[in-house]
């Protein structure tokens, strides 16, 4: 049989030769490299030092789709994976992770996804790293820092060295760029275009943080294999300078110098942003500037749709209320950046503001105005100019295990220049959720989505009905099931239709000798229809092995492999001036225990800080034990809060401790009209005192919320009232006057108003009455 090479191009299934399959595994000379190197890596990972923690994944997922009629576009497909990853952890070599997948399918067995990860191994004050094989790429140090900008991944295969000195990093790097294919969408399937350069980055302290970098770029083709670019340089220079703690002011700057297939000499192309961030606990803003040059080109230039553009952005958010969060952005931008007299320029708008109001006795609402529009500033061949309002409404409300849910999205298009692109856009979902047991959930949702177009006679519609059912504990197995009927017709000058049936069941169970199996099945049935029905079964099963100690980290990390950690702190006070905020001079709480969702936990020192140093990116739980809290004090947050860590970010979350108050005294009749209290007067028993509380600006919401309800006692034998215990903020204090002895006079005025500061003891109120007038019958 003749020797087959790894294919480098994306699969295609529809031409794949089914009856022919290939597996003589890595028989080219770049697959035997890998195959021996993760040999000796994980030789090597397994035998460094015995007694460090460690751990081996071993998988094999298999999927295969099938139809019930071959045919040129209908051709069965399966693809079997083989998945290996490791970790092991030295104490003076560093740390060591492996990947690789070898994927069996109908154009034979390849090399589909494999790296090599070496980090941690110190000489001296120097940090070095080492990485080889498949990663995702980013051009980019600081990653998500504008709301309004998403820097691309792209997929690379080949070596990354770097090291760290004091606050100063360099990786240098150097492969070619692979996209994503297969039936799992894991295969790298290599293009022709390589990518070499570095990445660095310099962070002398907390406030200043200076990113830069260089790539070289080659070869760059469409899917189509049209050349896109023959070569491109690009530069990097990035810098987050932090203020303070709530404000922080970003740049980005890149420049591109390409070379297309046809051009002589290079283009050049600038791309600038640069803003500032200003975060809040209850509000946050923020506002950047771009200007992106026609000629500036990326690593991947396919889909790049920021190009030609300068504009402002801005958005922002506010906790008006507890339960009402207001939210909106703003983005102007205009093309022709270059102000060329021969083009036309148009200014773009995109306005986006709403609310979220949410209330426990309310429905939930989320309603977002849209609007979008263009213009060009000259009238030629070339003016555009249209308007498109929208909305999207969400209704829901959680009525015990019930969870209806309406949501609403509606756009319309209004083209000025030419109506026959005009259309309107509704698409509405209704759903259901009933919850049982425990997590358990069944869903009942029906969606309706219609296109209209009136001028063109053109209208789509789609119908979609859904029932689906989760149970995680259904005869010790993780069940999920879902049916749902589909209706799409499409009418321009003639009809066309098609419904169809689809089915999906997933489950996962732990088998003996610790294997774990998921197992999920989707069909696609015609109801009436042209296209075959088809079959999609996914199949993983996979152990794993653990050795060694157990990590120092501190909570739960999600994955395999750690990717990042940041930390966490926080402080634990007494507010003073109930704003819910600390503040200097306000008390805090040494020695209490703070803790993590996988039981970490740590004290906070004499000056009420508690600091978890290194927590894995992604959701953690922090939790305070309520029974450690002095009775007299109360928990404005909740005793457990979810936050989410990101890597080198530090998430600080304080926990606000409240005092409270005592409002007591005594209520009497003055018989002998003195003004005083002494033994000639009459005390008032069992009369009712209600405290009602008031509402004040700048009060803490979280305290707001716990002053909902009125208090209220009855004087015992002596006359006295008391209010122990209570939260401070302003307060009304009334009598029953049906609980009141008939015919009394207050001497005292009613209601009292009193201002209640945390830990204030107020028991010397002193509620006089005049007696009755008694008239005797007797003349004078």
């Amino acid at each position: 049989m003749e020797k087959r090479r790894p294919s480098q191009k994306p699969v295609n299934f529809r031409k794949a030769n089914s009856k022919v399959i290939n597996f003589e595994i890595f028989q080219s000379e770049f697959s035997k490299r890998i195959y021996h190197f993760f040999l000796f890596f994980l030789v090597l990972g397994v035998t460094l030092v015995q007694a460090d923690e460690g751990f081996l994944n071993f998988s094999i997922w298999s999927r295969s789709q099938i139809y019930s009629v071959s045919g040129s576009y209908y051709t069965n497909s399966y693809e079997n994976i083989f998945h290996l990853d490791l970790f092991q952890r030295t104490i003076n070599y560093g740390s060591f992770s492996g990947l690789f997948d070898g994927c069996a399918s109908n154009n034979g067995f390849a090399a589909a996804h494999w790296s090599f990860d070496w980090r941690g191994f110190k000489v001296g004050p120097l940090n070095l790293n080492l990485k080889l094989g498949d990663d995702n790429f980013q051009f980019t140090n600081l990653g998500y820092r504008f709301t309004n900008y998403f820097p691309a991944y792209n997929y690379i295969r080949g070596i990354t060295l770097g090291f760290e000195y004091k606050g100063f990093g360099l990786n240098f790097f150097t492969g070619r760029i692979a996209k994503l294919s297969g039936l799992l969408g894991t295969v790298y399937s290599l293009t022709e275009q390589t990518a070499s350069g570095f990445l660095g980055h310099f962070e002398p302290g907390p406030v200043y943080y200076l990113g830069f970098g260089f790539l070289h770029s080659e070869n760059e083709r469409s899917w189509t294999g049209e050349l896109l670019a023959k070569s491109n340089d690009l530069l990097l220079l990035e810098s987050e300078l932090t203020i303070n703690e709530n404000f922080k002011l970003i740049t980005e700057t890149q420049a591109s110098f390409s070379l297309g297939e046809n051009d002589n000499s290079r283009l050049s192309g600038t791309s600038i942003r640069f803003g500032p961030l200003i975060n809040y606990d209850r509000w946050g803003l923020e506002l950047n500037y771009r200007r992106i040059d026609s000629e500036f080109k990326s690593l991947n230039n396919e889909f790049i749709y920021e190009r030609d553009q300068e504009g402002v952005f801005t958005s922002w958010r506010y906790q008006f209320k507890p339960s009402l969060y207001l939210f909106g952005s703003v983005d102007y931008y205009h093309d022709n950046v270059d102000r060329l007299a021969e083009l036309n320029t148009t200014d773009f708008w995109r306005i986006y503001a709403g609310f979220s109001l949410g209330r426990s006795s309310w429905p939930n609402l989320t309603l977002r105005l849209d609007f979008n529009s263009a213009e060009s500033r000259r009238r030629d061949e070339n003016y555009r100019h249209y308007l498109s309002p929208g909305f999207y409404l969400e209704l829901s409300k959680y009525w015990g295990k019930f969870y209806p849910y309406l949501r609403v999205r509606f756009q319309h298009f209004d083209d000025r220049v030419d109506n026959h692109h005009d259309f309107t856009y509704p698409s509405i979902f209704l759903g259901f959720r009933y919850g049982y047991l425990r997590n358990a959930y069944l869903l009942v949702e029906a969606e309706n989505t219609r296109y209209y177009n009136c001028l063109q006679n053109r209208i789509y519609t789609q119908n979609r009905y859904r029932i689906a059912n989760y149970s995680p504990a259904f005869l010790g197995i993780d069940f999920y099931g879902e049916l749902s009927l589909s209706n799409y017709s499409y009418e321009y000058y003639t009809p066309y239709g098609t419904k169809r049936l689809e089915l999906f069941l997933g489950l996962s169970k732990p088998l003996p000798w610790k294997l774990k199996l998921r197992l999920d099945f989707r069909a696609s049935w015609p109801i009436a229809s042209t296209q075959p029905a088809n079959y999609w079964l996914t199949f993983k099963i996979d152990r794993r092995f653990n050795w060694g100690e157990a990590p120092s980290y501190q909570g739960r990390a999600y994955g395999p492999i750690l990717t990042g950690t940041g930390s966490l702190d926080g402080l634990i006070f007494a507010d003073q001036n109930l704003n819910g905020i600390y503040d200097q001079g306000e008390k805090v709480f040494p020695q209490l225990k703070v803790e993590l969702e996988d039981g970490s936990s740590v004290e906070t020192n004499p000056q009420g800080k508690f600091v978890f140093p290194r927590v894995p990116e992604g959701l953690h739980t922090v939790s305070l034990d309520l029974r450690q809290i002095p009775a007299e004090y109360y928990l404005l947050n909740p005793e457990k809060q979810t936050v989410v860590v990101e890597k080198r970010k530090t998430i600080r979350l304080n926990f606000a401790l409240i005092k409270g108050g005592t409002i007591g005294g005594k209520i009497f009749q003055d018989t002998n009209k003195n003004g005083i209290l002494d033994g000639e007067d009459q005390l008032l028993k069992d009369v009712l005192v209600i405290l009602k509380p008031l509402p004040k600006e700048n009060l803490s919401p979280g305290l707001e919320k716990m002053r909902k309800e009125e208090l209220n006692t009855y004087t015992d034998e002596k006359g006295n009232f008391i209010f122990e215990n209570i939260l401070p903020g302003p307060y009304e204090l009334r009598l029953d006057e049906e609980t009141l002895p008939k015919g009394l006079k207050a001497i005292t005025e009613l209601p009292i108003k009193i201002n209640l500061e945390p830990g204030q003891q107020i028991k010397e109120l002193k509620i006089m009455f005049l007696p009755r007038i008694i008239f005797t019958g007797k003349g004078h």
